[in-house]
This record gives structure tokens, sequence and C-alpha cells, in this order.
């Protein structure tokens, strides 16, 4: 047998073993792939989208691994949130948090914060529910509104300042 016809073999037979090692794997049970990447360093994974495709929220991560299904754990957390224009109208800080992605939650039990133009909120922990639009702030929460907001402006979708129990 030629050599060069040898190497050919070797690689042939390499590459079923490799094949029947996955398909073996697979049938067990096991995944194919393994259970989460391994972990990365400044990551950018869009959130959520506007209906013309633009990107309407996405997290940064200084560092993140990536799990099983898609879900990510992350540090050094900013989350930014566009306007239709493109601008940067919002942002969510946490030193870590929890993103999963099927359900659209974000969690995180460290110090938060969320910036935009007309207020700023910040404490310890945070539930997000992309979806829903609802962002809660767990304990500790300090609030400040900004100069020249008038009452009853709806600051973030899900807030009325001037219901029975607002305080003016």
């Amino acid at each position: 047998m030629k050599l060069r016809n040898c190497k050919s073999l070797v690689t042939w037979l390499a590459l079923f073993v490799v094949c029947v090692a996955v398909a073996l794997r697979a049938r067990a049970g096991a995944p194919a792939v393994p259970d989460a990447m391994p972990p990365m360093e400044n990551l950018r994974l869009p959130m959520e989208y506007y209906p013309d495709g633009a990107v309407k929220a996405q997290l940064t991560a200084k560092k993140a691994v990536v799990l099983e299904g898609g879900n990510v754990d992350a540090s050094g957390v900013c989350v930014e949130m566009y306007g239709t224009n493109g601008a940067v109208e919002g942002v969510i800080t946490a030193e870590t948090c929890h993103y999963n992605r099927q359900d659209g939650m974000v969690r995180s039990a460290d110090a938060v914060a969320f910036d935009r133009a007309e207020i700023n909120i910040s404490g310890i922990g945070l539930e997000w529910d992309v979806n829903a639009q609802l962002i809660k702030v767990c304990t500790n929460a300090q609030v400040v509104l900004k100069a020249g907001i008038p009452m009853g402006f709806n600051l973030l979708g899900k807030v009325d300042l001037q219901s029975e129990n607002a305080q003016q």
C-alpha cells in the first residue's frame, strides 16, 4: 500500500471513530456537546429586538459562561436599552446576573442600578422579566427622580406616579 493511501485510510478511520463515539454518547442520553461553553470575556448578547430587526436591548459582560440551553451566567454586567432611533435610553448594571434566555428572565442577587435620563434606581437584587418589560429591585431600593419630570410621567411603562397611593 502506498504511503499516501495509508494516511488517507488513517484519517477516515479517525473520523469514523469520532462519529461512533458521538453516536454512542447521544444514544446513551448524554449530550453530544459539553454542558457549558468555556468561559469567555467581553460577551455581547442581543436580548430583544424591534419588529424591524434593530436591537432593543443588549447584554454585555466582562466575563460570562454560556450554559446548556443558551442560558448565561455573567459578571461585570451592563444591559443597554435602545430606542427606535438606536440611541441608548437606559442602562442596567450589576455585578453578576443569570439570564434565562428561554424564559426571558434576568436575575441578580448583587448590587444593581437602572439609569435613564429621567430616573435612577438602585438597590440589591434584580428580577427582570424582559418579555413583560417589568423590572423589580428586590431590597434597599432607592429611586432618584431627576429635575423637570412632571408628576404622572410614565417612566418605565409600569409605574403611575399619580395613583392614589403616590406621595407628592
